[in-house]
């Protein structure tokens, strides 16, 4: 997402490596709260650009099929909702030997397990 984003293309390897990553559980954070600069950050937070980038995010997890939940709301609320996830999903995570998919966290957007 971030290579097409600031770059305008993906090489072959990255969505390649990435297909093969493809985790069990994506949480993926909503933009309803406001943009804050961290000064790590290339964006500056104009809302298309926050659409965009959110959209392309979903567009992404559809075509490849994957289970995510979008977080929403503040802080405690999507800690919350994240916890409830989880601790709904964990038993069948650990417990299923059907599962072959290791645990994956992804910085600030996109939570993966």
């Amino acid at each position: 997402i971030y290579s097409r984003h600031y770059y305008g293309e993906c090489k072959n390897w990255i969505v390649e490596m990435a297909e093969s990553r493809i985790a069990d559980l994506y949480l993926l954070c909503d933009i309803d709260v406001p943009w804050t600069e961290d000064g790590l950050q290339r964006d500056k937070g104009e809302p298309e650009q926050r659409i965009q980038v959110h959209q392309a995010f979903i567009s992404e997890l559809d075509r490849i099929q994957a289970r995510y939940e979008i977080l929403s709301g503040d802080a405690d609320t999507r800690l919350e909702h994240a916890t409830t996830i989880i601790e709904a999903y964990l038993p069948s995570y650990f417990f299923s030997r059907a599962s072959s998919k290791s645990l994956r966290v992804f910085p600030d957007l996109l939570f993966g397990f």
